[in-house]
């Protein structure tokens, strides 16, 4: 405030905060989202071990992830409550929702969607991905579990998710 700056949250490169500095701003890195080419994604080696182990855990207690081909007001119902579930686990000391609203269904024609259900048929995980089509690709929007899902789930929803992707070109 005292030099009359405004805070904003952007999408930036690497390249463009570089840039951004010479300017006399500071950027802070809140996150990042890794791109990579499904035609070759092969997981494996220590960097997917730990990843392999969750979705063996998720597997083996029974928990199955299905693409989802239409969406109906139960699924829309059960959604609801996951989504409502996982935000209490998500703390933050001021509420940004006009930078971090969770609307799964939003332009859903576009969209694909996969659920995680436990032996029982519960959801306990869902998925939302958003095509990018400058990238010919997809974004793994919304990975969402509930807080007593077991360990994995998001793991074996990820991963599913991708290979259905992949699968499908």
């Amino acid at each position: 405030r005292a030099k009359g700056r405004t805070v904003g949250f952007l999408p930036a490169s690497e390249r463009f905060a570089k840039q951004s500095q010479e300017l006399g701003l500071r950027a802070v890195k809140i996150g990042s989202a890794p791109y990579f080419d499904l035609a070759t994604w092969a997981p494996r080696g220590d960097r997917a071990k730990k990843a392999r182990a969750g979705i063996n855990h998720a597997f083996r207690v029974g928990i199955r992830v299905t693409k989802i081909v239409s969406v109906d007001e139960k699924l829309i119902s059960e959604t609801d409550r996951l989504c409502k579930s996982w935000l209490t686990t998500r703390r933050s000391p001021a509420k940004l929702g006009w930078l971090f609203t969770v609307d799964l269904f939003l332009h859903s024609e576009r969209k694909k969607y996969f659920t995680a259900r436990d032996a029982t048929g519960r959801l306990v995980g869902f998925l939302a991905a958003s095509p990018i089509p400058a990238r010919q690709g997809w974004y793994l929007e919304d990975v969402l579990r509930l807080p007593e899902a077991p360990s994995g789930t998001a793991d074996l929803l990820v991963v599913e998710a991708l290979k259905t992707l992949k699968r499908e070109g």
